[in-house]
């Protein structure tokens, strides 16, 4: 097989491909000639016997075992050697009473994470007017459009 070369003339390129594409139609009339005569089921023969299908099966039980054992042997290992389930992230509430030496009732809410001293939230709400709930009026409907355009103020 000979390396590509560069493009040197058009005129050689067509005569190259002018004989490669006699060579290709040769082969194919040869072929053809072979196949003349025989009866279908002769011509397929030779793609029945190539066990494709056989070879698709295969691939598929291959496939489904791969899935079968990457799933259910990790899972079995998993309750085999795990041990105990990892417990809650968070104690829960009658734990956090008895630590905070409450003792008490277990419906009481835990105590509150003790908060940065420097971080005033109270201030930081106000100044975002996050400080409470507003009402939305009743007779306007927040989904509908009520003209106002949002980006008039960017113009």
């Amino acid at each position: 097989m000979d390396s590509q070369q560069p493009m040197a003339s058009a005129k050689a390129d067509l005569k190259k491909l002018r004989h490669n594409t006699s060579a290709t139609a040769d082969e194919l009339r040869a072929f053809l000639a072979e196949m003349r005569g025989k009866s279908p089921r002769e011509m397929l023969g030779t793609v029945a016997t190539s066990d494709l299908g056989k070879s698709l099966i295969q691939a598929t039980l291959g496939v489904a075992a791969a899935i079968l054992i990457l799933t259910i042997v990790p899972f079995a290992l998993g309750k085999i050697f795990g041990g105990s389930e990892p417990g809650p992230a968070t104690p829960p509430a009658a734990e956090v009473a008895e630590a905070a030496g409450g003792g008490g009732d277990a419906a009481e809410t835990p105590a509150e994470p003790a908060l940065d001293p420097d971080a005033k939230p109270d201030r930081t709400l106000d100044a975002l007017g996050i400080d409470g709930s507003k009402e939305a009026p009743l007779d306007r409907n927040p989904l509908e459009d009520s003209g106002d355009d949002i980006l008039k103020d960017l113009e």
